[in-house]
């Protein structure tokens, strides 16, 4: 299966739950990482996988959904990147992703949010990219801001927390 785009350190392959199983499971089962993703389970099985991963049955033929991210000098599924209709407004797209911790503060996280931005420019005619994140999330929030997204608006969410939605304009990309 070819990627659909790739970095200087990764590539980014549609996921096939069955396949790409026990790969799934090491970054979802990974609480570091899951802290930051609204909902998710405690411990995560073949079912939850299944189930999360459904809509790309609907979603690829898009070009949208869910993608595993890979580490090209080892070939290992190091977390996902997703990208998803955004409700709100048609001629904008969400991106959201998923690193486990072991890979975390080696700059893929903004290698992997660089090049979706230029993969989104490139393949589609949406003018904005919303990434949404909880306010506690430093390390997203500190990316969002090194790649040129803006601060749209804060939130207050369920327990207390609070959500922030950051927006970059790609139109004149």
């Amino acid at each position: 299966m070819s990627s659909i785009f790739s970095t200087v350190r990764l590539s980014i392959y549609p996921i096939n739950t069955i396949s790409d199983e026990k790969d799934l499971l090491l970054y979802h089962n990974d609480n570091l990482a899951m802290q930051w993703i609204p909902n998710a389970h405690k411990v995560w099985n073949e079912n939850d996988l299944i189930k999360k991963f459904s809509i790309n049955s609907t979603l690829y033929s898009k070009k949208l959904g869910l993608y595993k991210v890979v580490l090209n000098q080892t070939n290992q599924t190091i977390g996902e990147i997703g990208l998803f209709p955004y409700p709100d407004n048609e001629n904008y797209v969400e991106i959201g992703y998923i690193i486990h911790s072991l890979f975390w503060k080696s700059g893929l996280g903004t290698e992997l949010v660089a090049g979706v931005i230029r993969y989104i420019t490139i393949n589609f005619q949406y003018t904005s990219i919303i990434a949404q994140l909880y306010s506690q999330n430093i390390a997203s929030k500190k990316l969002c801001e090194k790649l040129g997204f803006d601060l749209l608006s804060k939130e207050k969410i369920a327990n207390n927390q609070q959500k922030l939605i950051y927006l970059k304009d790609i139109s004149k990309l």
